[in-house]
C-alpha cells in the first residue's frame, strides 16, 4: 500500500520504528549543530552532502523514488540513464550503487527499463505512476483542511468473515485513525475523499456535538501525533538557516539547486507520508508541522526553477531531451 512502498520504515514493527526515530532526531540534531557558522546556501548544501556519506545516506533506491516522483513525474515519469547518473553524482552515490537500486525497482515493479541499443532508459510502471499521484497530494499540499466540526466513525465488530489486517489497512490508507481495537475515524473536512468500501458487518456514524478538546484528545490516540510533533521540529532545526540563507542569496548552479530540492523533499516525504493531515483545531498546540510546511515551501520555491532549468538539458532518451513541466508544477505547495 501506499505509506509501506513509499517508505520503507513503515514496514518495521513499532519498536524499530520508535528507534529510528530518535537515530534520525539525532541526526538533524547533529546537522544543525555543525551548521551554526554556515552562511551561505552553497556551504550548507556541501554540509548537508558531507553529513549524509558521514553517518551513511538513506538507502539509494528510496532517493530513486524520491528523484521520479519529484522531478521526473511531472515530465513524463522518463529518463536516460546518463542524466540520473550525473544527478546522482551530485548527491554522492556511487554509479554501481544507483545501478543495483534501479535493477532492485526494476525487478519489483517500480520502473521498466527501455533499451535503446547500448544505452537505458527508466520510466514508471503503471502502479507506481498511480501511487505517485496519490502520494503528491499529501506531500505538496497547501494549508491544512478546515474542520466541519464532525468525527466519522467506522466500526468493526469481531467476525471471522473479515480480513481485519486488509480493512485496517485500507481504513489507514484512506486517512483514517484508531484510537482503540475495531475503531477507526477521520475527521470530516471539505479534502475528505470518498469512503472506502466497507465490509458488510462494519457501522458508519457521525458526531458533530463533540468538543474540540475532546476531538484533540482522541486525534491524539489515533495518530501517533508526539512522533510526528517531534520529527517536524526536528525538520525544521535542520533546513532553517538554510532556508534563511537562500532567502538572502541563491545557489548558482541549476545541479546544486536540484540536490537542494532532492534532499530536502527526501526527508519532508518521509514524515508528511505519515502525517493524517489533521485540520488545526485537532492537532496540538503549538503544531511543528506548521513551520516545517513554510520551510520545506518556502526552500522549495527558491530552488525550483534553477532546478527545472538543470532538467531542461537531461535526456529521456540519447537523441532527444526531457520535455517540459505541466502547469501542476507549479502548483506545488501553493
Amino acid at each position: 500500500m501506499l505509506r509501506g512502498a513509499l517508505d520503507p520504515q513503515c514496514q518495521q514493527d513499532g519498536c524499530l520504528k520508535t528507534r529510528r526515530t530518535v537515530q534520525t532526531i539525532q541526526f538533524f540534531q547533529s546537522v544543525t549543530s555543525r551548521q551554526k557558522h554556515l552562511d551561505t546556501p552553497q556551504q550548507y548544501l556541501e554540509k548537508l552532502l558531507l553529513d549524509w556519506r558521514q553517518q551513511g545516506s538513506p538507502s539509494v533506491w528510496s532517493i530513486v523514488i524520491t528523484v521520479f516522483g519529484d522531478a521526473i513525474v511531472p515530465r513524463g515519469g522518463v529518463i536516460s540513464l546518463a542524466s540520473l547518473l550525473a544527478i546522482f553524482e551530485r548527491l554522492g552515490i556511487e554509479p554501481n550503487a544507483l545501478r543495483t537500486a534501479l535493477s532492485r525497482l526494476a525487478r519489483d515493479g517500480w520502473i521498466t527499463r527501455i533499451k535503446h541499443g547500448r544505452q537505458s532508459s527508466y520510466m514508471l510502471a503503471p502502479d507506481g505512476t498511480e501511487l505517485f499521484a496519490s502520494a503528491a497530494q499529501r506531500i505538496y499540499a497547501g494549508e491544512t483542511p478546515e474542520w466541519s466540526n464532525s468525527l466519522e466513525f467506522k466500526l468493526l465488530p469481531v467476525d471471522a468473515q473479515t480480513d481485519h489486517d486488509a480493512v485496517s489497512e485500507q481504513f489507514v490508507e484512506m486517512g483514517y485513525g484508531s484510537p482503540m481495537p475495531g475503531i477507526f475515524m477521520r475527521a470530516v473536512t471539505g479534502a475528505c475523499n470518498a469512503s472506502p468500501q466497507d465490509p458488510a458487518s462494519s457501522i458508519t456514524f457521525h458526531t458533530s456535538d463533540i468538543g474540540v478538546e475532546d476531538a484533540r484528545r482522541l486525534s491524539g490516540m489515533a495518530w501517533p501525533l508526539e512522533e510526528l510533533s517531534l520529527q517536524y521540529a526536528a525538520f525544521s532545526d535542520r533546513y532553517r538557516n538554510l532556508h534563511a540563507a537562500l532567502q538572502a542569496g541563491d545557489l548558482n548552479e541549476p545541479l546544486d539547486c536540484l540536490a537542494v530540492r532532492t534532499i530536502v523533499i527526501h526527508d519532508w516525504r518521509r514524515i508528511v507520508l505519515k502525517d493524517p493531515n489533521l485540520p488545526a483545531d485537532l492537532t496540538p498546540e503549538p503544531w511543528p508541522g506548521n513551520e516545517a510546511g513554510h520551510i520545506v515551501a518556502g526552500i522549495y520555491r527558491n530552488v525550483l526553477e534553477k532546478s527545472e532549468a538543470y532538467l531542461d538539458d537531461c535526456y529521456l532518451s540519447p537523441e532527444n531531451l526531457l520535455p517540459k513541466p505541466g502547469k501542476e508544477l507549479r502548483s506545488r505547495f501553493a
